[in-house]
């Protein structure tokens, strides 16, 4: 999803690209480069993040990878509101919130993510639960709708789900269950909520 808004291109020496595509011009961002050592050759690895302007060359309208890449990037406020329903559907967010709050998930989690993976998770989980679906996809949809753990209520896209769930770590994922563990009796220790498989995403589990 690209906003309805442009902005100056982020300052990124040596990270941007530019592709053309008939008359669209998209920008995109180097964010990793992976050595092969047969071949000796360094590949760059590039996300688009926007498309350039077509009167303005330093400007560009960005999509949900730029937020990604450049977290602390300033949007312009108006934007948020126009891009999220104006009717959340918030009930059953806020049975799960309470459950989250009542098993103290949030600190327990809080121990092994960053705030914003934090966030992502939770609704992730949540997202499974309301909508009994796992597809990524189906995601922002759900997102556009449904009020979010999420800093600002920020609606991420299927890619940024699916780059989530990829770099989440064995050692996240152990520390969060020994963490969980630790706080239960042994009655206690066979509660699985999870992130279910797909073709994009990786099982994520807290178990005990």
């Amino acid at each position: 999803m690209y906003y309805d808004f442009e902005i100056p291109l982020p300052d990124a020496p040596g990270k941007l690209a530019y592709e053309r595509h008939g008359d669209t011009t998209y920008v995109k961002y180097e964010y990793k480069r992976t050595y092969d050592p047969e071949k000796k050759f360094t590949y760059p690895k590039c996300a688009t993040i926007g498309k350039r302007s077509k009167e303005n060359p330093d400007m560009f309208r960005p999509n949900q990878n730029y937020l990604t890449y450049f977290p602390n990037a300033e949007m312009p406020i108006s934007d948020y509101r126009s891009t999220r329903s104006s009717c959340l559907r918030a009930g059953a967010f806020i049975v799960m919130r309470k459950i989250i709050k009542d098993y103290k998930l949030e600190d327990i989690l809080g121990m092994h993510f960053q705030d914003r993976d934090l966030g992502l998770f939770l609704d992730l989980a949540v997202y499974s639960i309301i909508t009994e679906d796992n597809a990524g996809q189906y995601y922002p949809d759900y997102a556009y709708n449904h009020p979010l753990f999420t800093q600002n209520m920020r609606i991420y896209s299927d890619s940024t789900v699916s780059a989530f769930l990829q770099s989440v770590t064995e050692d996240q994922n152990a520390g969060s269950l020994n963490e969980w563990n630790s706080s239960r009796n042994h009655r206690e220790k066979n509660i699985y909520p999870m992130i279910p498989q797909t073709k994009t995403a990786r099982r994520v589990m807290l178990k005990s």
